[in-house]
């Protein structure tokens, strides 16, 4: 089996803290991949295909999915992902995603990659996780409307809760040096509100929100874009989603674009990477 040029300091960085044994299962899988195909040589995307299969199940095809649901998913995750692309510093957007994975059970999702070897965890990339998790229902509330918040957001919200409740009761990130975890063992469940805290930790969440809020608004643009191109392809590797955001940075020349209006539910869908060029969405 042979393999054209392949990117690897990509695919080294896409398999951070993999075991050789991993790598190799994925590699493996990989040629099984292109051999299906009928190839005699791997590509990347045969290694995205086996990477992806690996980590998150077989890919389930968008067939019978509603372009409401479409757009739904489309601006949900592509909040996550524009926040990600502003916020993260140690982590590089991989995949986004409207297809769902079988083995995580998720309907969608954008997956971030470490970009260097991380033992250790800032109160600021604490806080931008969080950020990162509250997008998804920042984005349903400016892009989808009113009503339009989905309970999907669940896990996003638990989530960004847990992470707030750990800076305020276990890492002392909240102007109090007072730590549950040394009071009943870090391991002690303290959720749902218990051992106090509960309005400090509101309070931090509804910060964060307004300021995730407020990066989506800034940049609603990139946004669209990434938003669009998913309803369009159903899926975006991680230099499509940076190359989106950047052609639409440099359509704004880097200033707030707040002016810019997502296209309407019952409208046709814009090739945003086109230039907003309008094109007509194929039927379901």
């Amino acid at each position: 089996m042979k393999h054209v040029d392949l990117p690897l300091d990509q695919m080294v960085a896409e398999t951070v803290n993999y075991t050789p044994a991993q790598i190799k299962h994925v590699v493996n899988e990989a040629v099984v991949h292109a051999v299906w195909n009928g190839r005699d040589s791997i590509d990347y995307a045969d290694f995205r295909w086996a990477l992806e299969t690996y980590e998150w199940g077989l890919r389930m095809p968008v067939l019978g999915m509603t372009y409401a649901d479409k757009r739904r998913l489309a601006y949900h995750e592509s909040g996550h992902a524009v926040a990600m692309v502003k916020l993260y510093k140690r982590y590089r957007v991989a995949r986004a995603t409207i297809e769902a994975r079988h083995d995580i059970g998720a309907a969608a999702l954008v997956a971030p990659r470490p970009t260097e070897e991380i033992h250790t965890l800032t109160k600021d990339e604490l806080l931008a996780s969080m950020q990162v998790s509250l997008a998804s229902r920042a984005a349903e509330q400016i892009f989808l409307g009113p009503g339009e918040e989905m309970a999907g957001a669940s896990g996003d919200l638990a989530h960004a809760t847990q992470i707030a409740e750990q800076m305020i009761k276990l890492y002392g990130m909240n102007g109090s040096l007072m730590s549950y975890g040394g009071m009943f063992g870090a391991n002690s469940p303290f959720g749902g509100g218990g051992m106090g805290g509960g309005r400090e930790v509101d309070r931090l969440l509804d910060q964060n929100f307004k300021r995730v809020k407020m990066l989506l608004e800034e940049h609603r643009e990139a946004v669209i874009a990434v938003a669009e191109a998913l309803i369009e392809k159903h899926a975006l590797m991680g230099d499509e989603v940076y190359d989106l955001v950047a052609r639409a940075e440099a359509r704004t020349n880097g200033h707030a674009n707040g002016h810019v209006q997502a296209p309407p539910p019952n409208a046709p869908a814009f090739e945003i990477a086109a230039g907003g060029q309008q094109r007509q969405d194929p039927p379901n």
